[in-house]
């Protein structure tokens, strides 16, 4: 990924594809500020905190950021920092903090919380409004998913969606969390070692996702 960015100059990420819409420098300040809350709000739950959060406004953060006079070099050394940062929290976190499970949902300026159990209804409530869907729609859970198991929270999403046609519903066997390649059998994948490799320097998306999403886009484009 630093190698991708790298590569593009500072005239270059001034760019936006029409009038009004982020730079690309607004774009990647913008993937910044996200890691931070999302990795703000693991702390959280590992940490056992159930009080409320701030939401984030992504509309409001880019304006105040000020991306376009900051240099593409500095934001991409930020970019750099801010993912040694995530991967050190995620490498220091005992293993009991891993099997905490919230759902967080934001309503206006404010996330509320709710701790165990609450996961299933997530998926419960996913499946109710996959069936409304009257759009093309692609789901994706990889099989070395160690997140979202593909069958605890894959089947009631297959139900759902059975009689419309649609609705696609795809499990990569070799795929993680983030679509990448993952060689080693799900029974010996934990994730303490398996979050760190996400961005690993020899890490590549999963050839079978990336062939099906391919696939997909060329017959609903």
């Amino acid at each position: 990924m630093l190698q991708f960015l790298q590569g593009i100059t500072e005239e270059q990420s001034r760019h936006s594809y029409e009038p009004g819409k982020w730079t690309i420098r607004e774009v990647l300040n913008h993937v910044n500020d996200g890691e931070r809350v999302f990795l703000y709000r693991a702390f959280w739950f590992a940490r056992g905190y159930q009080d409320a959060l701030p939401s984030f406004d992504q509309d409001q953060a880019v304006v105040t950021a000020q991306a376009n006079n900051t240099s593409w070099a500095d934001l991409v050394e930020e970019f750099r920092n801010v993912r040694l940062s995530t991967i050190s929290f995620f490498k220091s976190l005992p293993e009991e903090a891993w099997s905490k499970k919230y759902m967080i949902q934001c309503v206006g300026p404010v996330c509320t919380i709710q701790p165990t159990g609450e996961a299933v209804q997530t998926t419960a409530d996913a499946a109710s409004l996959l069936g409304q869907v009257d759009v093309p729609t692609l789901v994706i859970i990889g099989k070395k998913d160690l997140q979202v198991d593909w069958q605890d929270d894959g089947e009631p999403l297959q139900r759902a969606a059975a009689g419309h046609a649609n609705v696609t519903i795809l499990f990569p066997e070799n795929a993680n969390h983030i679509l990448k390649e993952e060689t080693k059998p799900r029974s010996e994948l934990s994730q303490p070692e398996a979050l760190p490799r996400y961005n690993a320097p020899d890490a590549r998306l999963d050839p079978a996702a990336m062939a099906s999403i391919l696939s997909w886009l060329a017959a609903h484009s």
